[in-house]
C-alpha cells in the first residue's frame, strides 16, 4: 500500500476508508515499510478500498 495512505495518531495506525461519502479511519497493523510502500498485515481485506491522499492536506515533502 502507498505509505501516504497510512496514518498514525498516538499508538493507533490507520487508513481512511470511504464509507457513506466520508473518509472513516480504519485501524490497521503494519509490517515492513519504507517511504514509498507499507505492508498492511491486519485490518483490511483484499479488495477493500482506501483513500490514498486527502486533497485538502498538503503533500509531504521528500527529505534529502
Amino acid at each position: 500500500m502507498p505509505s501516504s495512505a497510512v496514518h498514525t495518531a498516538g499508538s493507533t495506525t490507520y487508513v481512511l476508508v470511504p464509507r457513506d461519502g466520508r473518509a472513516v479511519p480504519q485501524p490497521v497493523t503494519v509490517g515492513a515499510g519504507d517511504p514509498v510502500r507499507t505492508e498492511i498485515t491486519a485490518g483490511l481485506r483484499p479488495g477493500d478500498r482506501v483513500v490514498l491522499a486527502e486533497l485538502a492536506s498538503p503533500s509531504p515533502t521528500p527529505q534529502r
